[in-house]
């Protein structure tokens, strides 16, 4: 049986197994015009087993990584530490962001201090199926006059659906996406996510509303972890193109965030602003693959999985004479480093064509 046979029986017998999901993905293709040509079987879904399959040589690169500072290409603003009230803020923020994921058991956050104004986090039923509509609540903290938008990570098949419409696309950040833009290379079905917030729920509006009730001295939050943090990251990136907040009027905290935008919208997220201002914040657990994730680094990091597997001795022996390096007098060689090329240059004719894409604002890691 040809691919030809092999695709359409395949795409029928998922149908009859899961209508639900399949309707779904339909209106999802209907609603959003970037997604009327998604299909699953154009992701990298083979060098995605490779990587997974392969721990002890998928470690290696992680150490490897870590030590050279190779594989999160960041912008000037990288930083890996945070003043005092930075800290306090992210505490604060990863509290929330963590606690999404359990709110339908565990209730409302906080009840003494923070009001639930709104809340849409769906756990099972038909509503989890639903693609690139993340859970999410808002609510509003008297005691430190910040009203807080907080996006819950991946946890339902329509969650992981949106993380797997992937592949970069060219997109308006303009109002309702008008030709005027501005226009730039994104992950498409974190874009829609946050689109869907933005306008389908008019969550920005809400907190404009609850803004004028009296809270013009809060100031707002958003926050999540994963793809919550990518959601938050392009949320506050079409704030910032459709002038909706001043940027001393709102902070992003996104955790752990997946690879969501280009050079030149990272560079908007923190345009115009020297270090204190940044109003985007990024982290990074060291060298969490989620924070690396993405279309074209999927790619590239089976292929330098590949390399290591066919020659072990060779990279382990490396990371030995590295560590030894920084914690000894002896220097390591030139010649010894050039050694790393094959595994730090993988790139190739069909790579180079995916638009390279990166966190949100400033970077901690």
């Amino acid at each position: 049986m040809n691919r030809f046979i092999i695709e359409p029986l395949g795409k029928l017998l998922y149908a009859i197994a899961d209508p639900i999901t399949t309707v779904n993905i339909l209106k999802y293709k209907k609603a959003n015009k970037n997604a009327s040509d998604i299909e699953l079987n154009n992701l990298p879904l083979i060098e995605l087993n490779n990587v997974a399959t392969n721990d002890d040589e998928l470690n290696l690169w992680n150490k490897l990584s870590a030590m050279i500072d190779y594989t999160y290409p960041m912008n000037k603003l990288q930083k890996t530490t945070a003043d005092q009230d930075l800290w306090k803020e992210l505490k604060y923020c990863m509290k929330f962001a963590a606690y999404s994921y359990f709110m339908p058991i565990l209730g409302k956050p906080d009840p003494k201090h923070i009001v639930i104004k709104e809340q849409d986090i769906p756990a099972m039923g038909h509503k989890s199926k639903h693609i690139a509509e993340p859970g999410y609540f808002i609510g509003i903290d008297k005691r430190k006059k910040r009203i807080l938008l907080c996006i819950r990570g991946t946890m339902t098949i329509g969650d992981t659906i949106t993380d797997l419409h992937a592949i970069p696309d060219r997109l308006s950040f303009g109002k309702h996406q008008d030709e005027n833009g501005p226009f730039y290379y994104c992950h498409p079905g974190i874009f829609n996510a946050a689109n869907h917030l933005h306008e389908t729920l008019n969550v920005t509006g809400k907190i404009k509303q609850y803004l004028a009730e009296g809270r013009e001295d809060y100031k707002v939050f958003v926050t999540g972890h994963s793809l919550g943090a990518g959601v938050c990251s392009i949320l506050g990136l079409l704030w910032k193109a459709q002038n909706v907040f001043q940027d001393e009027e709102f902070k992003c905290f996104s955790f752990a965030s997946p690879l969501v935008i280009d050079k030149d919208g990272a560079d908007k997220s923190i345009s115009n602003m020297n270090d204190s201002q940044i109003n985007m914040i990024s982290v990074a657990v060291e060298s969490d693959i989620v924070t690396r994730l993405s279309v074209k680094g999927i790619i590239q990091l089976s292929k330098r999985v590949q390399e290591i597997r066919e020659n072990p001795p060779i990279y382990k022996t490396l990371y030995d004479r590295i560590q030894a390096s920084r914690i000894k007098t002896e220097k390591i060689s030139r010649a010894e480093l050039d050694s790393l090329v094959p595994i730090t240059n993988v790139l190739d004719e069909k790579t180079d064509k995916i638009e390279d894409l990166y966190p949100a604002g400033r970077v901690l890691w």
